[in-house]
């Protein structure tokens, strides 16, 4: 398929070139009117007489220079588009004879082939599933280099027969990039004649007129109408939607029947008006498909055009997909599924497109995307990162914001940290818990952090070479950077400091295997002691004092500050949610109030009452403290 690529490239090259072709004949001609020379002619008389000497020789020799590069031009031109035009024919003769290097590719080259039967090609699948990736790869590969013409509409927004008739012949319009079609356009410009020329040489476009082997693809079926889940609606309304009027009443107002009765009719007719209005919405839902597939059907069985049609049927009722797809367009169906080669294939998008201007930068970054492809499309991520927009975003924010670091920064560990931080954010940002990342320390150990926060492990992640800094977290601005503009390029730069110098993450690594090598730690700060209170793994031989672990974690914090107080209450009460942990709670309390501050805090969380009623009891008695705000 290398000769594929060629072609396209010499294609582009191309559609370049015939801008230049057309102005070049322009000038060519003009060079031809007896009326535009006799006028060079006068103004050259008229300089020459105001005493401006002009070389008519050189002047003369000039211009033949000129209209010689611009019949060369237009020499190369002509071969290069003969040349196109033979390889196209061919390439149209040898298409049948294509079998396709995958599933689809056999499926839709058999249906594109086949002249004899009436049918519609139906790719379907969720969204970011690739189903417009797959249909452009295709598009591509085969019919580009042919003389097939493949328009393309997208359904979006359109909700009539006719806006989808006018968007149809406007996409038509557009893809005529033929020299004829650009001549007339270029003929609309001339001054005074140009507006009558252009009504009479002008080309009408519409989708009956172009040539029967042509191929029509609707992207986005679905979303015709306003919300295609309706359609899962029975066509009859159950009255359902409004409660019984009497049934609440009767309860309260048995003897009064007459009263009842009334409201019992009301009730009847409520439900009336809702059948009516469900049913006529429904009915105009229903046409705005019908109307749609009524075009397409017009197509493929009376015009014997070929018709792509990419839904996510997932969002609409099986009945209607049964007797849309099936029964009125008989459609061949091909349903798109995420796999890791589409996944590995965006990273390699990713890799071949251009990001910034510093080579070894790219180098290192390209490199180590090759080295965790097979990897990073076979077994991370999860249903977060299933929709393959959602993919393609992470590895374009990672190239992005690597960029921005130095090139001595971006080893292996580096890049993996950066990466699976990357990954966290996004999933925080899409997911509304943005301000749970505030909690991560930055350089702490990622994995353990999803179990402090998330209670669960992070085995979703990268990790080329095993080594543990591939788990530190880079901190929300990176994790963020792409996606919120409110972060600067500085804070990166502040973060990689704060990433390198971390100073816990090989034992919060050790943590995580074992609870209790909290004992053997010489320092540690508060959320180490979390993990241990929260998920405690103690043993009859093996206990150990609250309080020696509250003296060595909160050692480094300036305990008579209510400010600081506030913080850590917060932090451990956001940490255990709704539970209680009486012992470590007590030891804790004694331990904030033995350092000498013994003000009530303003913070919305059941831990910060409890220290609260522990600071009355202990300075007051059961009331009086005083909050501090």
């Amino acid at each position: 398929m290398k000769l594929l690529t060629v072609y396209n490239k010499v294609l582009t090259f191309k559609r370049r070139m015939d801008v230049w072709a057309l102005i070049g004949i322009v000038v060519i001609l003009l060079f031809r009117v007896p009326a535009l020379r006799a006028v060079g002619k006068s103004i050259i008389c008229f300089m020459t007489e105001k005493g401006i000497q002009l070389n008519l020789s050189a002047l003369n020799a000039f211009c033949i220079f000129i209209e010689n590069v611009i019949l060369l031009y237009l020499l190369i031109w002509i071969v290069i588009l003969c040349s196109m035009r033979l390889f196209s024919t061919k390439w149209t003769s040898k298409l049948p004879e294509e079998n396709g290097d995958n599933a689809f590719e056999e499926s839709a080259l058999r249906y594109i082939n086949d002249k004899h039967n009436s049918h519609c090609f139906l790719i379907s699948g969720r969204w970011g599933s690739g189903k417009t990736y797959v249909m452009n790869n295709f598009v591509d590969k085969y019919l580009n280099p042919s003389n097939i013409r493949v328009y393309r509409v997208s359904c979006y927004g359109l909700d009539s027969r006719s806006a989808v008739i006018n968007e149809l012949n406007t996409v038509i319009k557009e893809a005529d990039n033929t020299f004829a079609g650009n001549a007339v356009e270029v003929i609309k410009n001339i001054p005074i004649v140009g507006e009558a020329l252009y009504q009479l040489f002008k080309r009408r476009y519409s989708y009956n007129t172009v040539n029967r082997n042509s191929i029509f693809i609707f992207d986005d079926f679905e979303r015709i109408g306003s919300n295609p889940k309706y359609l899962e609606m029975p066509i009859h309304g159950n009255g359902k939607e409004y409660a019984s009027f009497s049934s609440q009443i009767n309860t309260t107002v048995r003897g009064l029947d007459e009263i009842n009765k009334s409201i019992i009719g009301i009730d009847k007719g409520v439900k009336g008006i809702n059948n009516v209005l469900h049913n006529n919405f429904l009915y105009e839902q229903y046409n705005k498909y019908t109307s749609v597939v009524g075009l397409i059907n017009e197509l493929v069985e009376i015009y014997e055009m070929k018709v792509f049609v990419l839904c996510n049927t997932c969002e609409m009722n099986q009945q209607f997909i049964s007797d849309t797809f099936t029964n009125k367009l008989n459609c061949i169906e091909y349903k798109k599924v995420v796999h890791p080669g589409a996944r590995k294939s965006i990273i390699e998008d990713v890799i071949h497109n251009k990001y910034g201007d510093e080579i070894e930068k790219k180098n290192r970054i390209n490199e180590y995307l090759e080295k965790i492809s097979e990897q990073a499309s076979t077994r991370f991520l999860g249903k977060d990162f299933e929709d393959l927009r959602s993919y393609s975003n992470i590895f374009e924010a990672f190239v992005y914001t690597s960029m921005i670091y130095d090139e001595n920064q971006l080893t292996t560990e580096f890049l993996s940290s950066l990466l699976n931080t990357i990954i966290i954010g996004h999933k925080a940002y899409y997911h509304n818990k943005v301000e749970r990342l505030g909690r991560y320390e930055t350089g702490s150990n990622i994995k353990f952090d999803e179990l402090l926060f998330e209670s669960s492990n992070a085995n979703e992640y990268i990790s080329l070479n095993g080594n543990c800094e591939e788990w530190k977290w880079m901190g929300s601005s990176a994790a963020l950077f792409w996606i919120d503009n409110s972060y600067r390029k500085d804070d990166l730069n502040d973060s990689y400091q704060d990433w390198k110098e971390y100073k816990y993450h090989e034992d919060e690594e050790k943590l995580l295997s074992d609870y209790q090598h909290i004992i053997s730690m010489d320092q540690m700060d508060i959320q180490h002691i979390l993990l241990y209170v929260k998920y405690p793994k103690h043993t009859e031989d093996c206990q150990f004092d609250y309080s020696k672990l509250l003296d060595m974690a909160l050692g480094s914090y300036d305990l008579s500050d209510i400010d600081t107080i506030s913080y850590i209450i917060n932090y451990f009460g956001s940490g255990f949610g709704m539970y209680e942990y009486k012992e470590f709670e007590e030891a804790l309390f004694e331990k904030l109030f033995s350092e000498g501050c013994s003000a009530t805090i303003s913070v919305a969380c059941g831990l910060a009452d409890r220290y609260n009623d522990f600071i009355n009891k202990m300075v007051h008695g059961n009331s009086g403290a005083k909050k501090i705000y």
